[in-house]
C-alpha cells in the first residue's frame, strides 16, 4: 500500500521533475508534489501548507539549494531537505551537510532517493513527536509546579541522604525558613536534633518500602508544638531502585485539638451521666427506705387499728350503727391492704431490695416472675450461676438494663415469650433478653425516639461494657450486655 508523500520540489527543469516522480513511486509513495523554482514561491509553499519533506536542486537560474535551506531555518520548520543535483562537489555537498541538509543524492543515481527520503521522513517524525512529548511535559510540569506552588499543604521532595530537593511555600511558611535556606541540606536543619532523627528514620523505612503510607508527625515550629499529617512515599528512577522520597503534610493542630476538646467534653458528660445515675439510684433508695419504713409502717398500725375497731363494733349497742361501722371498717381494711401493696411496688420499684439483700441473680428471678405475671408473657430464664459477686455499681447497671429491656418488650414488641439469659466466663459477664415480637425497625435504633435505648447504652458504657441491639421483621429482638468484671470479682 502506498505511503501519502507531501513534496515541495525545488526544481526548474519539468522533465527532471517528472524522474524525481516517478522514483519515488517506485518506493511505494503516493506523492503529491508542487515544483517551484524561486525564492518567492519557495516561502509562499512553506506558508501555504504542511509538506512531508524538501528536494531542491542544487542550482537554479534565480536561486540554488543553499538559500533554500536558509529559508527552510527562518521559518523554524523541521523539514527533510534533501539535494538532488546532476553535479555537485564533494566541497559543496560537506558545506551543505553542515548547513543542516539531511542527504544529497545525484541525478543519475535516484534508486537512492526512496529510501532516504523514507528514513529522514521517519526521522522527521520521530523528532517531531519527541518535541511533542517534551512540549508535554513541559506543560505538566508547569502545571505541577503551580499546584504545588499554590497548594496549603507543604509539600516537599529529598534524595536518598534526606537532603531536600523541593521545597514549596507552604512548607516554608510552616517551618519558618525560606526555601533557599532548605535546599540541599537535611532535617536538622529544620527540626530539633530528636524529632529531626525519628522523621529521617521514617523517611529510610519508608525508601526501602513499596508504597506511600500515612505518618502523624509531632514537630517544633516557630508558631510552637504543631501535629502534621503526612503522607510519604518513595520516588523511584527508571530502574526502580529508590532515589529518595516525597512528603505532603497537614497541619491538623487545630482539628486535633478541637477533638482533644471534644474528647474531654464526651469524658465530663459521661462522668456527669454517671455521677446522675448513682444519685438516682441512691435517691430512690433512700426514699424506698422511706417509703417501706415509715409509711408501710404507718399503714400497718393503721390495719390494726382498723382491725381492733372491727372487733368493738359488736359492742356498740345500736345494731344498725354495728353493721355500718363494720361495712366501713371492712372497706377501709381493703384499702390499707391495697395501700400497703402499692408502697411496696413503689419501693420495689425505686429501688428492688432483692438485689441489695440477695444479689442480681435473685432479683433478675423476682423480675421476670413479676413481669410474666403482670404481662401474661412467657418469661423463661436459662440456668444462671449460682453465685455471682459483683459490686453494687455493676450489679445494678445490668438489673436496669433487663428491667428497661422487659418494660420495652411489654410496651413495643408484642411478643408471646421471653428469655433471658446470664452467664459467666473468663472474659466477663453476658446478659441476653430476647423475643419472639415483631421486631426492632433500623431507625427505631436511633433517634428521638429511642432516649430509652440511648440511656441503656450509655449505662453499658459507663460500665465498660458493650451493648447489641439486634431484630428483624417478625423475627424477634435480641438485646445482647457484654461487660467485662475486673478481677477477684
Amino acid at each position: 500500500m502506498s505511503v501519502p508523500l507531501r513534496v515541495l520540489h525545488l526544481e526548474d527543469s519539468p522533465g527532471d521533475a517528472g524522474l524525481v516522480r516517478r522514483a519515488l513511486a517506485k518506493a511505494d509513495f503516493a506523492v503529491q508534489v508542487e515544483r517551484v523554482e524561486d525564492a518567492a514561491q519557495f516561502r509562499a509553499a512553506l506558508a501555504r501548507q504542511p509538506w512531508d519533506v524538501v528536494i531542491a536542486d542544487y542550482r537554479l537560474p534565480q536561486f540554488d539549494a543553499p538559500g533554500a535551506l536558509g529559508v527552510l531555518h527562518e521559518t523554524g520548520l523541521d523539514l527533510p531537505f534533501i539535494v538532488v543535483s546532476g553535479v555537485i562537489g564533494e566541497e559543496s555537498a560537506v558545506q551543505l551537510m553542515k548547513a543542516g541538509a539531511n542527504d544529497y543524492v545525484l541525478k543519475d543515481n535516484l534508486a537512492r532517493l526512496g529510501p532516504s527520503v523514507t528514513r529522514e521522513v521517519a526521522e522527521a517524525r520521530r523528532r517531531e513527536q519527541a518535541r511533542h512529548a517534551r512540549e508535554e511535559l513541559q506543560r505538566s510540569q508547569a502545571l505541577l509546579a503551580t499546584l504545588v506552588e499554590s497548594t496549603t499543604d507543604a509539600v516537599y521532595v529529598k534524595d536518598l541522604a534526606g537532603r531536600y530537593l523541593w521545597f514549596n511555600p507552604a512548607a516554608a511558611a510552616l517551618t519558618g525558613k525560606a526555601a533557599a535556606e532548605v535546599i540541599g541540606r537535611d532535617d536538622t536543619a529544620l527540626w530539633p536534633a530528636a524529632e529531626a532523627q525519628v522523621i529521617m528514620a521514617d523517611d529510610r523505612r519508608i525508601m526501602a518500602g513499596d508504597r506511600p503510607q500515612l505518618i502523624e508527625e509531632e514537630v517544633t515550629t516557630p508558631a510552637g508544638r504543631r501535629t502534621l499529617f503526612t503522607t510519604k512515599g518513595p520516588l523511584r528512577g527508571a530502574d526502580g531502585s529508590p532515589i529518595g522520597v516525597f512528603g505532603i503534610a497537614r497541619d491538623i493542630t487545630p482539628r486535633r485539638l478541637a477533638e482533644d476538646e471534644l474528647r474531654a467534653s464526651h469524658a465530663q458528660l459521661r462522668a456527669l451521666a454517671a455521677r446522675l445515675c448513682t444519685i438516682r439510684e441512691e435517691q430512690g433508695a433512700h426514699i424506698a427506705r422511706e417509703i417501706h419504713d415509715v409509711l408501710g409502717q404507718q399503714l400497718t398500725a393503721l390495719k390494726f387499728d382498723l382491725v381492733w375497731l372491727r372487733r368493738r363494733c359488736a359492742d356498740v349497742g345500736d345494731a344498725q350503727l354495728a353493721g355500718d361501722l363494720a361495712e366501713k371498717i371492712a372497706t377501709a381494711l381493703q384499702l390499707a391492704d391495697a395501700s400497703i401493696q402499692t408502697v411496696q411496688k413503689i419501693a420495689t420499684e425505686l429501688r428492688p431490695g432483692t438485689l441489695d439483700k440477695l444479689g442480681l441473680v435473685a432479683a433478675l428471678q423476682q423480675v421476670a416472675r413479676e413481669f410474666g405475671e403482670r404481662t401474661r408473657i412467657r418469661c423463661e430464664l436459662a440456668p444462671m450461676p449460682e453465685t455471682l459477686a459483683l459490686d453494687s455499681e455493676r450489679s445494678t447497671g445490668v438489673f436496669r438494663i433487663c428491667q428497661e429491656t422487659l418494660t420495652n418488650v411489654a410496651r413495643h414488641a408484642r411478643a408471646t415469650r421471653v428469655q433471658i439469659r446470664l452467664a459467666c466466663d473468663p472474659a466477663g459477664l453476658t446478659l441476653e433478653v430476647r423475643d419472639n415480637g415483631v421486631g426492632i425497625a433500623s431507625e427505631h435504633l436511633t433517634g428521638r425516639s429511642s432516649l430509652g435505648l440511648l440511656g441503656m447504652h450509655e449505662r453499658a458504657m459507663l460500665l465498660g461494657g458493650r451493648l447489641e441491639i439486634s431484630g428483624a421483621a417478625g423475627q424477634g429482638t435480641t438485646v445482647k450486655l457484654q461487660l467485662p468484671i475486673p478481677p477477684g470479682s
